[in-house]
């Protein structure tokens, strides 16, 4: 998991500790509650392409979710399919 917290670099140590810190706890909370993530993009403005909001629960080899693509939106869903990366190839040395 990733998180792009915009207040790193913004408060000094000890108020990004009583301010920032605790909410960012509780997003981790809750993003980790369970065994079913949930992958959510909010209003991210893609340039030359539009605004995109999702959201997709992954459970197992399964995929469910919803997506808005500016005013078009819809449902998805589908099966995960695990690929198989192939072994480099030894190369000759000599």
């Amino acid at each position: 998991m990733q998180i792009f917290d915009t207040w790193a670099g913004e408060l000094d140590l000890a108020s990004y500790r009583d301010f920032e810190w605790p909410a960012t706890q509780l997003l981790i909370s809750e993003l980790a509650a369970g065994d079913t993530p949930v992958i959510t993009l909010t209003h991210v403005v893609v340039p030359g392409l539009g605004t995109f909001t999702s959201r997709v629960m992954v459970y197992g080899d399964r995929y469910a979710g919803t997506w808005q693509h500016d005013k078009v939106g819809g449902h998805l869903w589908g099966h995960i399919e695990h690929g198989t990366t192939p072994a480099p190839k030894a190369t000759d040395t000599k």
